[in-house]
Order: C-alpha cells, then structure tokens, then sequence
C-alpha cells in the first residue's frame, strides 16, 4: 500500500504490510506449506523414480527373453551361413518391437559381442562377467540370467540355451551357447528422470503459489479486513465521530469482536452525552451561583444591619420585663426567630461564597469531640441519643477545623430533623483500605425516599417544609474544597448512613506533593 487510509483523528485505518497481522500469520503457513509440498514432492519424485527403473528393468528382461526366443526360432528354421547370422539377428530385434534407445547383443561365452543390433552397434557396451568362469563353476544349470546396472549401462543378460535341436550342430558338453545382451544406457534413465524432477519441481512451485495465494486471500478477507475496518471505525470515534459503528460481516471471534466494540461505542455515545448535559446542568449552576452569590452579598449587608438593631431592642424588652410576666415568653420566641434568620442568611453566604480552609494537621478526633460535647450538652439533639466511637488507627488529617466541623454539624442536624420520634445517631471513624480517615454518621430515621435521593445534594432543595436546603450541599461543597467526598453510603426504612472520606496529612517536607485544595 501507498497511502494508509486514516481517520478524523489521523490514526492510519491500517497498518503498514511489513507490521501486519497479515503477513505474521501467512509467514509460518506459508513456510510450512513449502516444506509440506517439498517433502511430498520428494517422496513421490522418488516413487516415480523407482516406479520408472523398475519398469525399464521388466521392459529389459521380457524384451531379452522375447529377443531369445524370435532368434532361436529363426536359427531352428534352417542352415544358416555365419555371413548371414547377423541379418537373422538383427530381424529378430527388430520384430521385437524394441523401442528407440535400446540395443540388442549376441555373446560369445567369454562375453565376447559377436552381432550387435540397435545403439550397441557402437564399440561401446556394458561389461559382463565372463560367462566361462560361470560355465567352470558348473553354474548354468541353476542360471537363468542377470541385470548389469552401473553408471553407464542398465541391461538384461540372458543365456542361449543349448538345446537338442542345436546339439545336432554344435558340442553338447555345455548348458549353454552364448548370451543375449538387451540394454540401454543410464542417460537415458538420467533425461528421463531430470524431465520427471522438472515436472514435480513446477508442479511444486504451482501449488505452493496456489495454495500460498489463497491463505494470503483468505487472510486478507477475513483477518486483515476487518480488523483494519474496526481500526478505521476506532479512529473516526477518536476523532469525535461517536456514531461509527462497525458492521460485522461474519459471526467468527472477529464478528464478535465487532459487536463488543460497538456495544463499547454505544456506551461511550450515552456517557458523553450524559457528561454534555451534566455539563449543561453545571454552567447553569455555575450561572445560579454567580447570581445567589450577589444576592447573599446584598442581602446580607440589608438583613444583617436591621436584625442586630432588632436583635438589640428585643433584648433590652426582654430584661425590662419582670420576670413573671407572659411577654417574655413572647420576646423570646421573636429573638429566636431573628437567630433563625441570622442562620439562614449566614447558610446562603457559606453556599453561595465559600472562604479558603485554613489547614492544619490535627487528629480528626480533636474535630469530633468538641463537637459532639456541644452537642450532647445542647440542645442539637433534642430528645435522641448522640453516640460516638472513635478508632485509634484513624490517620491525622489536613482540614479546617471549623470547617470540618460545619460539614458535620449539619448532617447531625439534617438527621434530628428526620427523626420524627426519639432516636439514635452513631458516629464512628476508622481508616481506609487506601489511607484515608472515613466518618460514617448514621441515623435510625426513616431513610431517603428514592425519588429524592439524587437530588439531596443540589442546592435550595429539600423535603421538609422546614429549612432552606442548602445544608447537604455547604457540607459537599466543604468536602471538594478539602478533597474529600461525602456520599449516602446506606439508606432505608432502619435509617441514613452519611460517609465522609478525608485524604492522610502529608507529612513529608513542604512542596513534596502538589497542593491539590480548592481556592
């Protein structure tokens, strides 16, 4: 490939040849399927060639044997001249019907040619025992013939037996008269076999290019394909495409791979389209808060003013007042009302501008002791039963303490207000799996209804008909200044479990870490 198609994002759609799963995977195939045809051409080139010597071998002795019979007819028809001896053999070879490249011989005892017929009509020819040796040995008798193969000649040897038609001629103290030689030279065999080796070595050469085209065929379509296809659709997504999707063409392990993606795809679609709208829902907050913040501003500065002057004047009333008399229940109720709206008005302006915690590092018992003192003497709880277990192993932590202390309180107050009936609220503290100081805060109140449990945390929003709803979020907003979170870890008809995780003081030398506090 010149050009690698990419995506939106830039990233190649495939990989360059040399690095593809393609060629990995038809690399080894191929090598053994090259090894494969070769020894199986090996085996059958040798097959064919042992096929094709022994037939020359069978060809050689039932042409010498066809060869003796057609002359010793021919010499049984008549007297002969020795001139004519000659003719009567090479009319006998040639209607054997001898194919081109053989040669037929007559053999004197000693091995001797003494008529030659065919390609042995050359001065060259094989070289036989000789056959007086044999005839010393007295070994015609149980003699029939031999095969001579060497490097120049393979050939069948026959006797010519004496028989009694010939013994009317000739000695009858031997078996045999001579030889019949039929033979042909090993280079004919060698062409023979060289054309055989040239035909296995193309027709190895083919079907390893057939056989190696098709895996490289197969591969490409069903590996290469659509793997770089799901890459392409992968690097549209990087780009900002969400909505590319990979078709699955088949349903092999890559087909289910295709449909794992796009499930993947579809997942990330709706996350990022729940982060836009949450992200929506927060600049819109963020717009809210801007504007709460100049109104707590204002209001604080005309509220304040006239209720500490009010403040002020009830309290004079009220110790001007004897004591026996049904007013001062009355001033009381007025200048409680006035801390009430000081409260609330001191709430808006934690929310809406929130000041920087002044960290030091303390034991988080030092933080809930006090508090729970103050609350177990006052009247906070109420008629319910404040318990508090503290754990030793618990880290020493980096927080403001009034702060920390706020973010507490107003879930102690938020779960008194929840308990219709007198209760208990348990607070305990221990340490994290990864460090962290943890405090769970729980309550036997009736729970949170479902309907109501992701908005607990959103500003002004409450179910009472009581309170401004802000007392859940200064606390969250007081935890992500402290990097801290607090969740609704439990709730249900027995009760609410609040967890508050505050991150381990560092306590390594100045600029170790990063500051990670939120201004």
């Amino acid at each position: 490939m010149s050009e690698q198609p990419t995506g939106r994002s830039g990233l190649p759609g495939w990989v360059p040849l040399r690095h593809s799963l393609q060629l990995k995977l038809f690399i080894p195939v191929f090598v053994g399927l090259l090894f494969l045809i070769a020894f199986q051409t090996r085996v059958v080139l040798n097959a064919t060639r042992q096929s094709y010597l022994q037939q020359n071998r069978n060809v050689l002795l039932l042409g010498s044997r066809t060869l003796r019979t057609a002359l010793l007819e021919e010499l049984s028809v008549g007297d002969h001249a020795k001139d004519e001896l000659h003719s009567v053999f090479q009319e006998a070879f040639d209607n054997c019907g001898q194919p081109e490249g053989f040669g037929g011989a007559v053999l004197d005892l000693g091995g001797r040619a003494i008529y030659r017929a065919g390609i042995l009509t050359q001065e060259e020819r094989p070289t036989i025992p000789p056959p007086a040796r044999l005839a010393e040995r007295n070994e015609f008798k149980q003699f029939s013939g031999f095969m001579i193969e060497d490097d120049q000649w393979l050939a069948s040897v026959l006797p010519v037996e004496n028989q009694m038609s010939c013994r009317q001629c000739h000695e009858d103290d031997l078996d045999a008269r001579g030889w019949i030689l039929l033979g042909m030279p090993t280079s004919t065999i060698h062409a023979t076999e060289g054309t055989i080796r040239l035909v296995g070595f193309v027709t190895a050469t083919v079907l390893t290019l057939l056989f190696g085209g098709t895996v490289w065929l197969l591969v490409s379509l069903h590996v290469r394909r659509p793997l770089g296809e799901i890459a392409g659709s992968m690097a549209r997504v990087m780009g900002g495409e969400l909505s590319a999707r990979y078709i699955p063409e088949s349903r092999d392990e890559i087909g289910l791979l295709g449909e794992r993606y796009n499930a993947m795809v579809g997942r990330l679609e709706e996350t990022d389209q729940k982060l836009r709208d949450a992200n929506v829902k927060l600049m819109q907050r963020a717009e809210k808060m801007v504007n709460v913040g100049e109104m707590a501003s204002r209001l604080a500065h005309e509220i304040r003013n006239p209720l500490a002057g009010l403040e002020g004047v009830l309290s004079v009333l009220y110790e001007d007042l004897p004591p026996e008399s049904p007013d001062r229940e009355i001033l009381e109720e007025a200048r409680n009302q006035v801390h009430r709206i000081d409260r609330t008005v001191s709430d808006i302006l934690s929310f809406a501008r929130p000041s920087a915690p002044e960290l030091a590092v303390c034991d988080i018992d030092d933080v809930l002791g006090p508090l729970i003192r103050f609350c177990q003497q006052s009247a906070v709880s109420g008629a319910h039963r404040l318990e508090y277990t503290p754990d030793d192993d618990v880290p020493s932590v980096s927080v403001d303490r009034d702060q920390i202390g706020q973010a507490i309180l107003n879930i102690i107050l938020n779960a008194v207000q929840a308990m219709e009936t007198p209760g208990m609220i348990a607070i305990s503290t221990q340490k994290t799996e990864w460090g962290e100081a943890e405090i769970l805060v729980r309550d036997s109140g009736p729970g949170i209804p479902k309907v109501a449990l992701p908005n607990i945390f959103e500003a002004f929003y409450t179910t009472r008909t009581k309170g401004t709803g802000l007392g859940l979020a200064v606390s969250l907003a007081i935890l992500a200044r402290h990097n801290g979170t607090l969740e609704v870890s439990e709730t249900g008809p027995d009760g609410t479990t609040f967890r508050f995780v505050i991150p381990g003081a560092v306590h390594d030398e100045p600029g170790a870490y990063p500051d990670f506090s939120l201004q």
